[in-house]
């Protein structure tokens, strides 16, 4: 009977966290891709209630009464573990709050196997109440090996449950400016970049709000989109992460879709929160606060602070002018340094810029670079010069000197984020958290591009 006293808390943590959190409870219904008519049933708010009384019935009943209960334990652990093995294979990430902050709140593998424990105390608890037993007689049970097991099960289930509710921090909203500006999301039907001052010149400001398929909350405002931005002062821009969106009427019937590929740009000015939301002046600047969160999401887009311009913005002529270069967010990518330790671009651009140099080769073009690196570092003293290999690359292959200094990229990733190609590229990566420079290919371009980099430093 442990097993359903364990089964018991564990319901009532569940449910108070719910009747908390109503909204998030739906919006996980929406996550998990519930039927829609079932979100938006009763069965969100109905649904704590029942864990509760389920909860109270596995601990002061006995008899035919307990075994109803029971068998409704084993069934209802029984469709959690479904919906989180189903939910696993979807390719968003999905999130269920199931014990509000004292638990994880994104579904992944722990939840699985958390769920199936669960399951088993179920089951466990199921046979002890056929067996007559009841929370009444717990004092009268003997102690034996079958109480280590349930323990021991009982033990995991809380740790799974309740332990890393602690998520990693998201990073810091940004602060206005001026290189919000020069950032650019991709228009999803044109596949064109854009900036943020081409989106706020466009009607004198722009609200950017960033969605994410597969959010419960993001799913229930792109619902309500027509309505959520009628009386919007603003043009509102929808952002996603990716240009693969659901086939449901609310995402189709969504107008002026930007993409903003791996959610860079809405983690440098949001933390990667979804659904958020900024306004952006004329300028193309950041106005206000970052709103978080879908009550806050719906304020700023229905008012909210007002972009300050001396005078209504002009409607734009014609193309815009083309800008010299768009600085965008560093790629969130990881790599492993010399000692096999990961360490992402962004922190290694943190305290001072990085000119990476790729290679994906061991040709002419290659070892001409390598071979630069030590030249290129002492005309550039102020910056770090970091080589880009292959993970495959063989043993030995490098000198010492160009192994201390070597970044080593798994399947080729962080080359395609940075769109390093050929046998040699190369790209800067500012000191703020932009890329400051390229990528250029090619050994004669990244000579070129490092006379340049020295050149404007000289004149700074």
């Amino acid at each position: 009977m442990l097993a359903n006293v364990i089964l018991a808390l564990l319901l009532v943590i569940s449910a108070v966290a719910k009747l908390r959190s109503p909204d998030e409870t739906r919006d996980a219904f929406v996550s998990l891709k519930l039927p829609r008519w079932l979100a938006k049933s009763p069965a969100p708010v109905l649904l704590p209630w029942g864990e509760l009384l389920l909860a109270v019935l596995l601990v002061v009943s006995s008899g035919w009464l307990l075994i109803l209960a029971t068998v409704g334990s084993v069934v209802l652990f029984a469709i959690y573990t479904v919906l989180i093995g189903r939910a696993l294979r979807f390719e968003e990430a999905v999130s269920c709050n199931c014990f509000g902050v004292l638990g994880a709140q994104g579904v992944s593998g722990r939840t699985l196997v958390r769920n199936v424990v669960l399951l088993a105390l179920a089951i466990l608890g199921l046979v002890a109440a056929v067996q007559g037993q009841s929370f009444a007689r717990l004092a009268e049970l003997a102690v034996g090996w079958d109480w280590v097991v349930v323990a021991a099960l009982s033990t995991a289930a809380l740790f799974l449950s309740l332990d890393g509710g602690t998520t990693a921090a998201s990073a810091p909203p940004a602060a206005a400016g001026s290189w919000v500006a020069y950032a650019s999301l991709t228009d999803a039907s044109t596949s064109a970049q854009v900036t943020m001052r081409q989106l706020g010149a466009r009607g004198g400001g722009a609200t950017v709000v960033f969605l994410r398929p597969g959010c419960g909350s993001c799913e229930r405002l792109v619902d309500e989109w027509a309505d959520a931005t009628a009386s919007a002062p603003r043009p509102t821009i929808p952002v996603s992460p990716t240009a693969t969106i659901p086939d449901t009427p609310g995402w189709a019937s969504l107008q002026g879709l930007m993409v903003d590929t791996g959610s860079n740009l809405g983690m440098a000015l949001t933390g990667g929160s979804t659904p958020a939301a900024v306004v952006i002046g004329a300028d193309g600047q950041l106005v206000g606060e970052p709103a978080i969160g879908l009550a806050s999401v719906r304020e700023l887009i229905n008012g909210g602070p007002k972009p300050e311009t001396d005078e209504p913005a002009a409607e734009p002529e014609g193309e815009p002018e083309p800008l010299d270069y768009i600085r965008r967010p560093i790629p969130q990518g990881v790599v492993l340094d010399s000692s096999g330790a990961p360490t992402t671009l962004t922190k290694l651009a943190s305290q001072q810029a990085q000119l990476i140099v790729g290679i994906d080769c061991l040709c002419s073009d290659a070892r001409s670079a390598m071979a630069s690196l030590e030249e290129w570092q002492a005309r550039l003293p102020i910056l770090g010069v970091r080589l880009l290999v292959p993970f495959t690359l063989q043993p030995g292959t490098l000198t010492s000197a160009q192994h201390k200094i070597a970044l080593y990229d798994h399947e080729g990733l962080v080359s395609k984020q940075l769109q390093l190609k050929g046998a040699a590229s190369a790209v800067l990566l500012g000191a703020d958290g932009l890329l400051a420079g390229g990528p250029v290919t090619g050994f004669g371009e990244v000579e070129a591009f490092v006379a340049d980099i020295a050149e404007q430093l000289a004149e700074a």
